[in-house]
């Protein structure tokens, strides 16, 4: 799977287009070309932490556990 079915599968879950923000502001949906981690392609980045080696079953679960562990801290 690659960056762009990555980025469909999130912005589906999160109900978002490009360049918008969740309502209650945790998250902003912004594609960029290199975060120099090709390795671990393809990636998402959440604040300062990177998550790599994502799989479509993994996109959408992980914003919305993150949404819960960003309203905790």
């Amino acid at each position: 799977m690659g960056s762009v079915t990555l980025l469909n599968v999130i912005v589906d879950e999160l109900k978002l287009e490009t360049g918008d923000t969740t309502k209650d502001g945790l998250f902003t949906i912004s594609p960029v070309a290199c975060v120099g981690c090709c390795s671990l392609a393809p990636v998402i980045m959440i604040n300062e932490e990177t998550y790599g080696g994502l799989t479509p079953p993994e996109g959408p679960q992980d914003p919305q556990g993150l949404s819960r562990r960003s309203k905790a801290n």
